[in-house]
């Protein structure tokens, strides 16, 4: 027997606004339909953010920036951060200055050590970040999920043992085990961090080897490069790998554009990412050189290289901003073996925003000789444009547990991917799920500036 009914919810991403109506503008509806037979598994907190505060006066403990994450729901935070964790030691919770100097030796890697060397007096200030500190953050976030990006930079393989038992230890939950961060920008110029994927995949060997001889139901993730980047060297290493050791694959996604691009160029180009760089890169790049058992994860993503908060590199911070990262993971949700998905990061212009992030404060305490504790300053913190957007689609998927075939109208307005609007693609996406509550959700993306009348259908079948 065939049905159509409504679904019990619609939420709904706009180019230029968030409402939970729809205005109509034609008068003729799109038609969005999903069918409720044979739902693919979507995993338990799927959409999350990476966390990078190891510069900053933020602390995790911060109930006033717990409260405001919650409303973004995040399924996962990442711990201690990306590239400014590259010389972080988490048994002594601070930055190691000889660690430091160790990047700052290759001249191709300046930026890296900068980045860390900003790190160095923050933490001195405010006495260091910890990783019990940082778990019990995540379980006031809704009880999300951790993922640890583990230094295979700096640090040692050891290391990455002990900090396996300590989580097991203190009941600690490591959703995944990332294995260095970006370590494909370090195989450049004089840097000979990683000659090589290859020489990648051996030196990572010893770091997975102590991680599962603390937890051996740790799952571990080798990193494939950047979908922006056009050299494929480093990823058919990987593939080429003899003993792949790896239970996962993870990788960032940060598309490389031109600074004299205008909004609405860059606009249409993320539209192009959206459309044939999501989940194909992941079905036609990653899975075939990997066994059938591994799943993925896309633990940094924006609509622009940058640092998240737009200032200099837009449209990330903006609703568009938003509306990108929120199709980037509804899009990928459709993939049963992605595990996690999520933008970069949870504070700053990306998910929630800060007027102030006290940088002056524990930097001066660090040069006084004492530690202060920020929580209870004056961050300012808002959520920002592109957060508000991931805030609806994240309620949404992480209160989920199966992902329905959804389709769109052929009649969906239309949308440029490229920079002479001869390419386009619908405005409209569309993805329909089951709720873990008995519910079913249905979430839009409207990547045009025109309101649209959708009418949304549902397929039942049963038994006659």
């Amino acid at each position: 027997m065939h049905k159509h009914g409504k679904a019990a919810l619609l939420l709904l991403l706009t180019g230029f606004w968030l409402t939970p109506g729809l205005r109509a503008q034609t008068n003729t509806n799109v038609v969005v339909a999903f069918s409720t037979t044979n739902p693919s598994p979507l995993h338990q907190g799927f959409a999350g953010f990476t966390t990078e505060l190891l510069g900053t006066g933020v602390e995790y403990g911060d109930t006033n920036l717990q409260q405001l994450a919650s409303t973004l729901s995040p399924g996962w935070v990442l711990f201690p951060g990306g590239t400014t964790a590259d010389a972080f030691s988490w048994s002594t919770g601070m930055t190691d200055q000889s660690w430091i100097n160790v990047i700052g030796g290759y001249p191709d890697d300046s930026s890296t050590s900068n980045l860390c060397q900003g790190t160095y007096e923050a933490l001195i200030g405010k006495g260091g970040v910890w990783f019990t500190n940082f778990a019990s953050m995540a379980a006031n976030l809704g009880g999300a999920k951790i993922i640890v990006c583990v230094n295979g930079l700096t640090d040692n393989a050891e290391s990455a043992g002990a900090l396996a038992q300590f989580a097991l230890s203190n009941h600690i939950q490591v959703a995944v085990w990332e294995l260095c961060n970006e370590p494909y920008l370090f195989t450049k110029g004089t840097s000979n961090f990683f000659a090589s994927g290859t020489d990648y995949a051996n030196q990572m060997k010893p770091f997975r080897d102590a991680i599962k001889a603390a937890d051996s139901n740790a799952v571990v993730a080798v990193f494939y490069s950047d979908p922006a980047l056009t050299s494929t060297k480093w990823d058919d290493a990987l593939n080429s790998y003899t003993n792949k050791y790896w239970d996962a694959v993870v990788y960032h996604h940060y598309p490389r554009y031109s600074t004299n691009y205008t909004f609405d160029n860059l606009m249409a180009l993320d539209n192009g990412v959206l459309f044939s760089n999501t989940t194909t890169y992941v079905t036609n790049h990653l899975m075939p050189g990997n066994s059938a058992n591994v799943t993925y994860l896309i633990t940094e993503l924006n609509p622009v290289l940058g640092d998240g908060n737009g200032t200099q590199y837009p449209p990330t911070s903006t609703l568009y901003g938003g509306i990108y990262a929120s199709e980037y993971v509804m899009r990928l949700s459709t993939i049963p073996q992605m595990s996690f998905a999520g933008s970069y990061q949870l504070v700053n212009g990306s998910g929630v925003n800060t007027t102030n992030k006290h940088w002056n404060d524990v930097t001066a305490a660090a040069a006084g000789g004492y530690v202060t504790n920020t929580i209870g300053l004056p961050f300012g913190y808002f959520l920002s444009a592109q957060g508000s957007a991931e805030a609806v689609a994240y309620w949404a998927l992480n209160r989920s547990t199966a992902v329905y075939a959804t389709t769109v109208g052929t009649n969906s307005p239309i949308v440029p991917m490229d920079t002479n609007g001869i390419a386009t693609m619908p405005a409209l996406y569309a993805q329909a799920y089951q709720g873990g509550n008995g519910k079913r959700y249905v979430v839009l993306t409207n990547k045009g500036s025109n309101a649209v009348t959708v009418q949304i259908t549902q397929s039942l079948f049963k038994n006659a």
